[in-house]
């Protein structure tokens, strides 16, 4: 890692087309103002962070939707459902025969 040191006004040139400039300094914080071509994506760390976490979180969906099922999936709730749909069938038939 380089390390250097700047005074308010002073700038780094990285690449000779990325421009980094010391806009304030006080309290132990720099105010800092980055010039760039619009092809190179800028963020706070912890910005850039949550964003490779929610993109492996993409991904990882993406590949789990994208995965092939042998049978459906049924929803516990409609599972339930259609049990309860069946289990009345079966009652009304037995009925109508007389089983009941």
């Amino acid at each position: 890692m380089l390390v250097l040191n700047r005074r308010q006004g002073e700038c780094i040139i990285i690449d000779g087309d990325i421009e980094i400039r010391v806009l304030e300094a006080y309290a132990g914080k720099a105010k800092i103002g980055i010039k760039a071509p619009e092809k190179v994506s800028i963020h706070r760390e912890e910005v850039y962070q949550r964003m490779q976490g929610e993109q492996k979180l993409f991904e990882s969906l993406q590949e789990r939707c994208s995965t092939q099922v042998d049978e459906p999936v049924i929803p516990d709730a409609h599972l339930a459902y259609l049990t309860a749909q069946k289990a009345r069938q079966q009652y009304v038939e037995e009925f109508r025969r007389g089983i009941l």
